[in-house]
């Protein structure tokens, strides 16, 4: 998918909201894939899912991608956690 406003590397907010406002599927398995490698990338989709599921064309996708960041917050979260916990 051909995004607007992209930076040569990383995931801006721009990119992001592409993504989740007008990405399909690949997209989103691709973003999906950059968080799990780079859980910073967590509170720009939090920041950008927030302001589309109120103001957002399509706000059923930013508000399932608010319930994805919570559930890769807690699949990161369990990777980081000492064996035993």
């Amino acid at each position: 998918m051909t995004h607007r406003h992209i930076a040569p590397k990383g995931w801006t907010l721009a990119k992001i909201d592409d993504v989740l406002g007008y990405g399909g599927l690949p997209a989103w398995l691709e973003l999906r894939d950059a968080v799990r490698s780079d859980p910073s990338l967590l509170p720009k989709i939090r920041r950008i899912a927030s302001h589309g599921a109120t103001h957002g064309e399509d706000i059923d996708a930013y508000r399932f991608w608010l319930n994805i960041a919570d559930h890769l917050e807690r699949e990161h979260k369990a990777k980081a956690a000492p064996v035993g916990e």
